[in-house]
């Protein structure tokens, strides 16, 4: 038996910032960046990541009506619906890249009553 047969399986440990808060992302909020890109990404993942046209209502009430250009909400939810990680340098571009793909993209202020 060698020391390699005896050693624990390699494994990354969880880390509280990337795993439980949420991944180091560019701002200009990186909360609101990095939330968005985790719900850009899961709806991507829903739908097989076959995307036609996207639909994003926020809630006139609410504080993302305001400020979801701003803090980068819409960078990180359309990376997150291309498919992009968090680290990805092209985020920027990311509402240019999705329009450019063909894919239909409109963002509305809506009264949600919630």
């Amino acid at each position: 038996m060698t020391d390699q047969d005896t050693q624990a399986p390699t494994r990354n440990i969880p880390s509280i910032f990337n795993d439980a808060i949420g991944p180091v992302m560019r701002g200009p909020s990186s909360s609101h960046c990095a939330a968005a890109l985790r719900i850009g990404r899961l709806a991507r993942d829903l739908m097989g990541g076959d995307l036609e046209a996207v639909l994003v209502e926020f809630d006139s009430q609410g504080s993302l009506a305001t400020t979801h250009e701003s803090q980068g909400s819409d960078m990180g939810l359309c990376g997150g619906l291309l498919g992009w990680e968090a680290s990805d340098e092209r985020l920027v571009t990311s509402v240019r890249t999705i329009r450019e793909a063909g894919i239909g993209l409109e963002f509305r202020i809506a009264a949600l009553g919630f």
